[in-house]
């Protein structure tokens, strides 16, 4: 290395060179004295003797050898190209072993030290000691500096050999799929032209510059290459491979794999094995190959070749991958031989490329072993099949999926055991196959005696064993190869034919159980890259997916111990509005909180899982499920104290149980019975919990129905709005209309509100959502009144929870900025509850032109002033008082007071429910103008009403003259209430209301022909019914009626 590749700044002058020259073997002979000391220094710190203690013996010596050598080379070596490379490759070396670079730069400052030491120990002049003094610490500084170079390099290398490895897997995935896409579409094809045509696609797909596949036929010893592709094909032209070991062209590659029967895969060419292809490999560009040579049933042997350009290697593990595409060739060329194993494995082999294709997307284990068993029952005659897997605390395999005719009876009876000496399950065909780590297969199930003794203890055993004629379990390993590892699953399935698992079956089994297991660690090593998969990012605890894996081995876990699992879900109450109010940083920080509190007062057993958005899930093994009441205070106090401990006091929670064996025994079955518990907890009330199972009523199974319906209905569109139209009958014209929702649930007829209302305004969440759509819908509608040149106010609904949510404002600016034409109804005890703050949100409508109108007068608790301080435009009269107009005198009063209201502060008064001509005239002789009701129409679908709306208004040819709210009570006796009646003539008549009038009017209006007749008439009333002369009233009040109505004429 020239003295220019050295930073100018660590060159040794030539004093500081002549000095070390001199001095540095004196100082050298000290270096097994320093790696000595160096070692005793380490010992003497237990930190430290702890970290290099796991480096290993071996490692540890090396380290010793390696700082005594260095400690030489940094005064005796020349700094050139060769003493670089051995810093890098110590740097590498101690990157291997997973020592810290830390623990580099303290050996560096312990160099330091040690030379500082020696040097002083020598006398020099002050000269020669500066310069030696320099040297040393210039060799150092740059020592230091090549050894952590090497050392990151090492590391940066390993990181790209193993995303390297990962994306060269998943390439050979690929082309695995392709070839077995090939393979099965063209297999009508001779073997020559589908060979050709799938090395030119393996090629083009991988970008690899030759795939090339030979055959070995019966007899001969030199191997043939069939097909060849990619750019470096040419290559083969001339290739010369031996069968024969003896000779150097049948050492090579393709003689290992014959001799092992395994992957090979050569990286260096320039190996021995390699010479006899190392010259022509290098013309052509070629680097690392990977080969797979497998036999075939028919005496011949057929292998799959690939090669990556030069400089690029194959990772070992996609030995497994080029074996599977090889042993796909071989069944390639039996399948056409044998065509009558064709037709037995076409099913099975159309189940294959399912789960071949299915396993590309990566499904995490447990739906992968779902996947084998459901396809495989899809798709042949088999009578079930199952995966177990082994449960690491205890001597049992769980269940992890089942199906078939079988699969249910499976989950029931089939527990198989690791322990075939103290359980007869461990006798199990699916026990024998994990405990030998081999595939176990058994025709004729019922003559095997060790199955007969269990099967006939066993409910319906005999009849499943004389069923069944065969059964077949094969071990699945991640990775999709055996060697010594525990098995990850045991795969298994029963045919009623014995003879169906024939070799070629078995074959296959085992294909799918290797792409299985490769599939299974192709999962795992994306886990170990993201290794928060399984817990939330946010609170830190388990995930949903954790939550399901665990609870699966807890339910086999608690099965056996006898012992209830309890499975729970817990759903914050009030979240949403902190994220709405507060933004989403206020809602994380309240989740991770929670989540928090809750690890504090969970078990050690215990399962706590944020499952999605504000929810959590539980698991526990309990004795009995009254023991839930307890813990369940336990956690919603949790959940209380978190949120009151930053201040969100309004949170709170809701929790639902389910319990197995007593409301099910599989994960989803639990989960969903906890869900639908939860939601009974949530409709009872905020900050409870409830237990699936326990008696609930048609109320709650109602709320829990539209609770979990009624968001669908909100977006698939199964939510309308009827439109009633409002009229201003003295003018004759139809003014407006009201949007009522309608719900319309399965194809059903439509559902009134009374069907689902009450449970909507009791959630903010739906009747929020129910709002913003009434908001989208008018904005829509009233774009096609004008279309279609109506010029109609549209009303709708807004529930008392959205109308004070804090957000309410903002869904107003989102989905219907404009209120020009439309009125927003609000009810009288939603507005009054908070007159400030509804006066804030009214004032905020206002500015956006929109009108608001008090819906249902007179159903809530307010003050005529309290009414009159809020900016209505309108006031409607609840249905009710005027059904009760002609039924009850208090009805009176309501109206009165409501038209006394319009009347001094100017609002428009609607009567609502008017039903039929007499409500129509009652009304308009109380000084009534608008209406809305059935006497109009019954609320009609929107295209129904453009249709009719103008032949809907009532004709008036006489319309009533109104009365004086100061008469009103001249109407007070036209009632068809009989007992109503009577209450008030049971008072004395002067304090009757009409009773009262008389004398409050007798000075303006006693001099008219009919006063006194009608005030006597109101008297002899009295007296007939005080005196209990019923027979005589009916004339009495006819008559009462008849002389009001003069009078009122009079008037």
């Amino acid at each position: 290395m020239s003295n220019s590749a050295i930073p100018s700044f660590l060159r040794l002058s030539a004093s500081e060179q002549e000095s070390l020259g001199r001095l540095g073997p004196i100082l050298a002979a000290r270096a097994d004295n320093f790696a000595h000391t160096f070692y005793q220094r380490v010992q003497s710190s237990p930190e430290l003797r702890e970290t290099l203690a796991d480096l290993g013996e071996a490692n540890l010596l090396r380290l010793r050898n390696d700082l005594a050598e260095n400690y030489r080379a940094l005064l005796l070596s020349d700094y050139d190209d060769d003493r670089r490379h051995a810093l890098y490759a110590m740097g590498a070396h101690y990157a291997s072993t997973g020592l810290h670079p830390e623990w580099l730069v303290a050996i560096y400052n312990l160099y330091g030290e040690a030379l500082e030491a020696e040097a002083l120990s020598v006398t020099l002049p002050v000269s020669e000691a500066i310069a030696l003094h320099g040297a040393l610490a210039k060799r150092l500084e740059l020592d230091m500096f090549w050894h952590l170079e090497g050392y990151q390099k090492a590391l940066v290398e390993d990181r790209d050999r193993a995303e390297d490895a990962l994306e060269t897997q998943k390439i050979f995935y690929q082309l695995l799929v392709e070839t077995l896409q090939m393979l099965r579409d063209r297999e009508m094809e001779s073997p020559e032209q589908i060979f050709q045509s799938l090395v030119d696609r393996l090629a083009a797909i991988s970008g690899m510059p030759l795939v090339w596949i030979g055959q070995l036929r019966e007899g001969e010893s030199q191997v043939q290459v069939v097909a060849a592709g990619g750019e470096a094909r040419a290559y083969t032209r001339d290739l010369s491979i031996s069968a024969d070991p003896r000779l150097p062209e049948g050492q090579g590659p393709w003689g290992k794999s014959l001799r092992t029967l395994r992957p090979v895969i050569f990286n260096d060419l320039a190996v021995v094995d390699f010479a006899p292809w190392r010259e022509q490999a290098a013309r052509f560009g070629l680097g690392g190959n990977a080969l797979m040579v497998v036999p075939t049933r028919l005496g011949q042997w057929v292998s799959i070749a690939f090669y990556r350009h030069v400089g690029r290697s194959f990772p070992v593990e996609v030995g497994g991958l080029v074996e599977r595409i090889a042993r796909e060739l071989a069944a390639f060329l039996e399948r056409r031989e044998v065509a009558d194993d064709l037709l037995r494995l076409r099913r099975y082999q159309q189940a294959q490329r399912e789960i071949q294709r299915e396993l590309l997307d990566q499904p995490d284990p447990l739906a992968l072993y779902r996947l084998l068993a459901q396809r495989l029952m899809e798709h042949t005659d088999a009578l079930g099949a199952y995966v177990a897997v082994p449960d690491m605390d205890s001597e049992w395999l769980s269940m992890a999926a089942v199906a078939g005719a079988y699969g249910d009876y499976f989950r029931q009876y089939l527990h198989l055991s690791k322990d075939v000496d103290r359980f007869p399950e461990g006798h199990l065909i699916g026990a024998q196959a994990y405990r030998q780590r081999a595939p176990v297969i058994v025709s004729h199930l019922s003559e095997i005696a060790s199955l007969r003794g269990f099967w006939e203890h066993v409910p319906d055993g005999a009849e499943f064993l004389n069923a069944g004629g065969a059964a077949g379990s094969w071990p699945i390993f991640a990775g999709g190869a055996g060697g010594n590892g525990e098995p990850s699953a045991i795969f298994s399935i029963v045919s009623k034919d014995p003879d169906t698992f024939g070799p070629d079956l078995q074959d296959l089994m085992a294909e799918i159980a290797q792409a299985a297991g490769i599939a299974l660690a192709q999962y795992e090593a994306r886990q170990s890259l993201l290794h928060l998969s399984l817990y939330d990012p946010l609170t830190g605890v388990p995930n949903r997916a954790y939550f399901a894996q665990s609870t699966q081995g807890a339910l086999s876990h608690a099965a056996r111990e006898g012992r209830v699992l309890a499975v729970g879900i817990l759903d914050l109450d009030g979240f949403k509005e902190v994220n709405d109010v507060l933004g989403h940083a206020a809602g994380d920080h309240l989740l991770h909180a929670i989540a928090q509190r809750l690890q504090g007062v969970r078990r050690a057993d215990d399962v706590v899982a944020r499952l999605g958005g504000d929810e959590f899930g539980f698991a526990l093994s309990i004795a009995h499920p009254d023991d839930l009441a307890m813990v369940s205070q336990r956690i919603l106090g949790a959940v209380g104290e978190s949120a009151a401990d930053i201040g969100f006091t309004a949170v709170t929670a809701s929790l639902g149980w389910a319990c197995a064996p007593r409301d099910g025994e599989e994960f989803g079955t639990l989960l969903a019975h906890a869900d639908e518990a939860m939601y009974a907890a949530k409709a009872s009330g905020n900050g409870s919990y409830r237990l699936y199972g326990a008696s609930l009523s048609a109320a709650v199974k109602h709320r829990i129905d539209v609770y979990t319906a009624f968001p669908l209905g909100v977006s698939d569109g199964s939510l309308r709005f009827f439109l009633q139209p409002q009229a201003d009958v003295l003018a004759g014209r139809i003014d407006g209309v009201e949007m009522l929702v309608r719900w319309r649930r399965d194809g059903r007829r439509w559902t009134h509100p009374s069907g689902f209302m009450a449970v909507v305004e009791g959630d903010i969440t739906l009747i929020r959502a129910l709002g913003i759509l009434a908001m989208q819908e008018a904005v829509r509608l009233r774009q096609r009144f004008r279309d279609e040149g109506l010029d109609l106010r549209i009303s709708f609904n807004i529930g008392a929870h959205h109308f004070i949510h804090p957000a309410f404002l903002d869904d107003v600016a989102e989905h219907c900025p404009d209120g020009l034409g439309l009125v927003v109804e609000i009810t009288e005890s939603t507005s009054l509850a908070d007159l400030d703050r509804a006066r804030g949100i009214m004032e905020g409508l206002k500015a956006r032109g929109f009108q608001l109108s008090m819906d249902d007068f007179g159903t809530g608790y307010a003050s005529l002033l309290s009414v009159a301080e809020l900016p209505f435009d309108e006031i409607k009269i609840a249905q009710d008082f005027i059904f009760g107009l002609r039924r009850h005198s208090a009805s009176f009063a309501v109206v009165g007071a409501a038209r006394l209201l319009g009347d001094l502060s100017g609002r428009a008064l609607i009567a609502e429910g008017i039903a039929t001509g007499r409500d129509l005239d009652t009304w308009l002789h109380m000084g009534g103008q608008r209406i809305q009701g059935y006497h109009l129409t019954p609320p009609l679908p929107e295209n129904a009403f453009l249709t009719w709306h103008r032949y809907l208004l009532p004709i008036m040819r006489h319309p009533p003259i109104p009365y004086p709210v100061e008469d009103l009570a001249l109407l007070l006796h036209d009632t068809e209430n009989a007992s109503e009646i009577m209450e008030l003539l049971q008072l004395r008549a002067e304090r009757c209301p009409l009773g009262i009038w008389f004398a409050k009017a007798r000075e303006r209006a006693g001099n008219l022909p009919h006063f006194e007749a009608a005030e006597a008439a109101h008297q002899r009333l009295h007296d007939l019914a005080r005196a209990g002369e019923g027979a005589a009233l009916p004339t009495a009040m006819r008559e009462i009626r008849l002389l009001t109505k003069q009078l009122y004429q009079e008037i």
